[in-house]
């Protein structure tokens, strides 16, 4: 989404979703990727541009974040799909690690939804 910032996507993406926006927030450098956390983990937002050989790093770094955070309930993730920089079918298998990576790590029960912006 050109000319448009981090912030102005995750405030749009907040709205979207019916986050409130009072909820507390934390913002973390993992894998060279700015990842917010809203809510104690209960939302998880990296709207940065991924590298392809960072994805599972990325993945590790928020898992560990979330064994920190301990959030009581299952964690929504958003993600920008534009972000992963690879191209083609390099950006795809970029974005099923780092999904392969969370689920893996964190188990299915304990995310509620990966989700693109």
């Amino acid at each position: 989404m050109p000319g448009r910032s981090e912030d102005d996507l995750l405030v749009e993406l907040l709205l979207k979703t019916g986050i409130d926006l009072a909820l507390p927030a934390e913002t973390r450098t993992i894998a060279d990727c700015a990842v917010h956390s809203l809510g104690g983990g209960a939302l998880l937002v990296c709207l940065a541009d991924v590298p392809a050989a960072q994805a599972r790093a990325l993945g590790d770094g928020i898992a560990d974040w979330l064994d920190e955070l301990a959030p009581t309930a299952p964690t929504t993730f958003f993600f920008k799909d534009s972000g992963f920089d690879a191209g083609g079918e390099r950006a795809a298998e970029a974005r099923a690690n780092l999904a392969a990576t969370l689920r893996h790590r964190r188990g299915n029960d304990a995310i509620e939804k990966l989700g693109a912006i």
